[in-house]
């Protein structure tokens, strides 16, 4: 995966995982420089998203991304998840769930 130019991570996101087995887990840090763009691909019910972002050992598709405007992505793919560089990049793809 090519590396990204810093500069294009334009915004902060909040990163946190809903408890699902009783574990809590605690990101460090929990909020990073992301770019995130629509897909441009919506249903009824919900709307797609990508994030880039520098590599983060902790994000798992229990991972949830919080937006600045309080929107919250659920990740359903993850790319170059196994990068043990540091200095890599993620490209995570989610949705957001926009009715109740």
């Amino acid at each position: 995966m090519p590396r990204l130019n810093p500069g294009v991570l334009d915004q902060f996101v909040t990163l946190d995982d809903p408890i699902v087995d009783g574990t809590v887990t605690v990101f460090n840090p929990n909020r990073v420089k992301a770019r995130v763009r629509s897909s441009g691909v919506s249903s009824e019910e919900m709307s797609y998203w990508g994030i880039d972002l520098r590599y983060h050992p902790q994000i798992t598709f229990n991972t949830r991304v919080t937006l600045d405007d309080g929107r919250r992505i659920a990740v359903r793919e993850i790319d170059n998840a196994g990068n043990a560089d540091r200095s890599g990049w993620m490209v995570l793809r989610g949705s957001e769930v926009t009715t109740p």
